[in-house]
């Protein structure tokens, strides 16, 4: 069974949103020139560390889970993202054990195994009953033990949030209005459970 953590399970997490603008789609007059369209892009790097448990009693036996998290800025809050129609989100996810133990029992015994197998974010809808409404992003990390207790793994999610908008180049404020890619966001505690978002992956 799936570990949901709640948002408060998450320990010092820690943003740096950073917008910029890129090019569409080139000139068709080669380099050098201005293309002719551009993206409106804001890429956010988050870390932290997922706070739990894992197995509630250690054994000889290899065991497996999935660990479900949803993933705050450094005020605890989480992103919201809108539908934009030309909106496209891509992330790339890295994770690592911070902190495990191996009961006074196993000490010396061989096959010990404390991991992290596998890991991914993915962009869920708030509602799983509405998925043209809002969406939030989750992330999940498969973890195994075998004669060991797992406590603490760090994690590292990058996301890229573009937008296609054909006025771009006369409008270089659109760059500073975040509400056109980020337009909602709201207290962790109106979110449902992870339980309820989480993707079969």
């Amino acid at each position: 069974m799936a570990i949901n953590l709640p948002v408060t399970a998450v320990g010092s997490p820690h943003d740096v949103v950073a917008p910029y603008m890129g090019p569409n789609r080139l000139s068709p007059l080669g380099a050098g020139h201005e293309p002719v369209s551009q993206n409106i892009k804001v890429l956010t790097f988050y870390s932290g560390m997922l706070i739990f448990d894992f197995p509630r009693q250690s054994s000889d036996t290899l065991t497996t889970e999935d660990v479900f998290s949803f993933i705050p800025y450094s005020d605890g809050l989480v992103q919201a993202f809108g539908t934009h129609p030309n909106m496209r989100v891509a992330a790339t996810v890295t994770a690592s054990l911070a902190s495990f133990s191996t009961p006074r029992n196993f000490l010396g015994a061989p096959n010990t195994i404390a991991a992290v197998d596998e890991m991914g974010a993915k962009i869920v809808p708030l509602r799983p009953n509405e998925p043209a409404g809002r969406h939030v992003l989750v992330l999940k990390v498969r973890i195994a033990a075998r004669n060991s207790f797992i406590h603490r793994v760090s994690y590292s999610v990058t996301v890229n949030v573009s937008i296609f908008d054909p006025n771009a180049q006369e409008n270089p404020d659109a760059l500073t209005d975040l509400d056109a890619i980020q337009p909602f966001t709201r207290t962790t505690n109106r979110f449902p459970p992870v339980s309820l978002l989480a993707p079969s992956w």
